[in-house]
């Protein structure tokens, strides 16, 4: 679900929280931040000290990395956004069993994530890190029948009016209890990342 707010709000709620009308803490995000200009060009120092992190740079580098093939593109033609790209997020909600902001989706490249701020705001415990669950490649049929078969079960998380594609539309949640009836149902294997302040990972198909 999407809510209009100006870029105040938002990090002011990243700091002190925001709550909806029943007091539970809002789940937001702001991804593909900066969302038009490259962030060399918008924020020079961030991308510098983002650069900085990475590891294996001659894969990595956006502009340097000579064995990123995205660098060896013509400068005419058509490049795909690879970033790189920041994302804030917080809140929660115990009454879904939610934990998380970012909902299960396809990472149709190589990626880099880096893990640079955590914060705990008022009633919450401090976190460490992001926790991921990564699904086999070959597991991916088996993940979409599931979430075709249990889709009515998370409509007052992703009130879906039609699902085109379960994965790309990047509208389900995993909860414990969907991953272990996941994990019964069609015996998928999947893999726990922790990233922890400051650390960097790679990442598939995530949740």
């Amino acid at each position: 679900m999407q809510e209009t707010i100006n870029m105040h709000q938002f990090f002011k709620g990243y700091a002190d929280g925001l709550f909806d009308s029943k007091g539970q803490l809002k789940i937001l995000k702001l991804e593909d931040c900066p969302p038009a200009e490259s962030l060399k060009e918008r924020l020079p120092r961030h991308f510098s000290e983002f650069v900085g992190c990475l590891p294996f740079k001659h894969y990595s580098h956006p502009r340097a990395g000579y064995l990123n093939m995205s660098t060896m593109m013509p400068e005419m033609s058509l490049k795909p956004d690879l970033g790189p790209k920041m994302c804030f997020s917080y809140g929660g909600g115990e009454e879904l069993g939610l934990d998380s902001v970012t909902n299960l989706q396809y990472a149709l490249s190589d990626r880099v994530n880096v893990l640079l701020h955590t914060f705990a705001i008022h009633g919450e415990t401090e976190s460490e890190g992001a926790v991921w669950d990564v699904f086999k490649r070959q597991d991916i049929p088996k993940l979409e029948e599931f979430l075709r078969k249990h889709s009515w079960e998370f409509r007052h998380i992703s009130p879906l009016q039609q699902m085109v594609h379960p994965v790309h539309e990047k509208s389900f949640y995993l909860t414990v209890e969907h991953k272990r009836n996941l994990k019964e149902e069609y015996d998928t294997t999947k893999y726990l990342k922790f990233l922890a302040l400051g650390q960097r990972s790679s990442a598939s198909v995530k949740n």
